[in-house]
């Protein structure tokens, strides 16, 4: 059997959010939700632990871009199309546990917990669906969970929940609260053609380097204008008429 320390050099780069981490699994488990349940946050007076849906008040989940100023609510069901069941029992724990416990550590937006808690919960269909524990959880489980995601969802959204289904599993490793160390990262992971880019390009296009359109002014204007700013005298009353067409050219 392998040692506490040699399974932790396996776990990929992610900080625990226990302190103590036990060979018992379950022990684990019962730790992380009661780490969650005694954080206190603010926004989250309203919360009862038990319910599968949150009321959030106050604070950085409410002001998400785009939305009317107000409380807002996350979810710890799966999806109507999967039939809106609430997670039951540990799952629920686990993700109400984690979404707490890594909100408390970065402050990612309202719309970066629902898609976590969105994952968990597609982990949780596909392993109820093979009947899988929790504990038990395995590669088999999450590729037909990430399958799952990239039926239901557009190509941009999946791609951003398989990264979420691999946080989840990595928070899990990290943790030591599955029977095994997972390491998961989806084979079918595929960055969106178009993603972090306004001309929809990758960022590692080559095409990108490439500075050439038909919208830019070609060098032989700008040298014209830059010659015609040389030869007037500095105090000629036209001086600035020819520094605002240099900045409207390069606008």
């Amino acid at each position: 059997m392998e040692t506490h320390k040699s399974m932790a050099n396996k776990i990929a780069k992610v900080v625990p959010f226990l302190t103590h981490r036990d060979q018992d699994r379950e022990r684990n488990i019962d730790r992380i939700i009661q780490r969650a349940r005694d954080l206190v946050l603010s926004g989250f007076e309203a919360v009862e632990w038990s319910d599968s849906v949150w009321l959030i008040t106050s604070g950085r989940l409410t002001e998400s871009p785009g939305k009317r100023p107000g409380p807002a609510s996350i979810r710890f069901h799966v999806s109507e199309e999967l039939g809106d069941a609430a997670l039951p029992e540990v799952w629920a724990g686990l993700a109400k546990a984690l979404m707490k416990l890594r909100f408390n550590r970065s402050a990612q937006a309202m719309s970066s917990q629902r898609s976590f808690v969105a994952a968990i919960g597609l982990v949780w269909y596909e392993a109820n669906r093979l009947n899988v524990p929790f504990r038990a959880l395995n590669k088999q489980v999450l590729d037909a969970a990430c399958r799952l995601i990239s039926e239901q969802y557009a190509e941009s959204t999946a791609y951003n929940l398989h990264k979420f289904v691999s946080e989840f599993v990595n928070m899990c490793d990290a943790n030591l609260l599955c029977n095994n160390i997972l390491k998961y990262k989806y084979s079918g992971l595929k960055r969106p053609e178009g993603s972090n880019s306004r001309e929809q390009q990758r960022l590692d296009d080559p095409g990108v380097r490439d500075t050439s359109s038909p919208k830019m002014i070609t060098p032989e204007v700008l040298q014209s204008i830059g010659a015609l700013h040389q030869d007037l005298p500095k105090d000629h009353n036209c001086r600035i008429y020819v520094v605002m067409l240099s900045f409207l050219a390069f606008l």
